[in-house]
């Protein structure tokens, strides 16, 4: 939907020149002369138009979306008016990206990433998507057909409970000081206490999904902005490891990691924030540990 609204925006932006200012002024004191609840279905019309116009667009972009793997290289085609297609050899692949969004995680949909680095084509070095929408049995069963190593890690640790109310502040501080400012200074303005609370959700459901795993061959990388990320990463194809820290963390026994995988394309770094600081070390000794080398074979 933001893409639609940047699209519609482009496209107005090249025709306001010839609108004559009056007709902005008249529509300006029309619209406040409507009443509160016209406006909020106004704009709720316009989201549901957005929403319908966003889904007839992903459907051209992805319709048809197909995988084949044929000689060991996996083949990706998708498009329904335009055709793409893209050939990937699975052991280039450096990364798998797990995603979905609150209202897909609810539905139990997941999204598919994926990062390759070097050896190929300029097109087999950069991130596509493996698949656009799926249920998590299916995202299961790709992944198994293709490297079944970098399948999702049920088993995750989570950070410890002392990392919960940092992850709530960074979320939700800006949140409560809006509202409580609106509060003291604007007529209603205790309305604008629905925003913090829902940061202080956003923050804790941020805490919960916040993860990691590891063994000889992978590490696995969990946490959420707004959508949830699962990110796979091979041993092999980790460049560098960081662990840092500042002084409150330092209290809390805390600390934040950054991975950094191998791609021709420029790389890409994945982070964890507030994972205990015993756990950090452990990681840095597990990355100066050889990975075992060993072929994958692609069903």
């Amino acid at each position: 939907m933001g893409l639609f609204f940047s699209a519609a925006a482009a496209i107005f932006s090249q025709f306001d020149q010839f609108i004559p200012e009056s007709f902005y002024e008249s529509t300006v004191g029309y619209i406040l002369d409507l009443s509160l609840w016209f406006l909020v279905l106004f704009f709720f019309l316009i989201a549901i138009i957005a929403w319908v116009g966003s889904t007839v667009v992903t459907m051209l972009q992805y319709g048809q979306f197909e995988i084949k793997l044929i000689n060991k290289e996996m083949i990706i085609k998708r498009g329904m008016l335009e055709k793409k297609q893209l050939t990937l050899r699975p052991e280039r692949i450096t990364s798998v990206r797990y995603t979905c969004n609150p209202l897909q995680q609810m539905l139990g949909f997941w999204r598919i990433y994926i990062d390759s680095a070097g050896g190929g084509s300029e097109k087999e070095s950069f991130s596509t998507v493996l698949l656009p929408l799926g249920s998590k049995t299916m995202a299961e069963e790709i992944i198994h057909h293709i490297r079944p190593d970098l399948q999702m890690e049920p088993g995750l640790a989570r950070v410890p409970k002392r990392a919960a109310r940092r992850y709530i502040f960074r979320a939700s501080w800006m949140g409560w000081l809006l509202a409580v400012a609106a509060a003291i200074w604007v007529p209603y303005g205790s309305v604008l206490f629905v925003l913090p609370l829902l940061l202080t959700w956003l923050g804790w459901t941020q805490y919960r999904a916040s993860g990691l795993a590891e063994n000889h061959n992978k590490l696995v990388l969990q946490n959420r902005l707004i959508s949830k990320q699962h990110a796979v990463l091979p041993k092999t194809a980790i460049q560098s490891y960081t662990k840092q820290y500042h002084y409150l963390q330092k209290r809390n026994q805390l600390c934040s990691i950054t991975v950094d995988i191998l791609s021709s394309s420029g790389g890409r770094e994945f982070s964890l924030r507030d994972l205990d600081n015993d756990k950090g070390k452990d990681l840095l000794q597990w990355f100066s540990e050889p990975a075992e080398q060993k072929e994958v074979p692609a069903d």
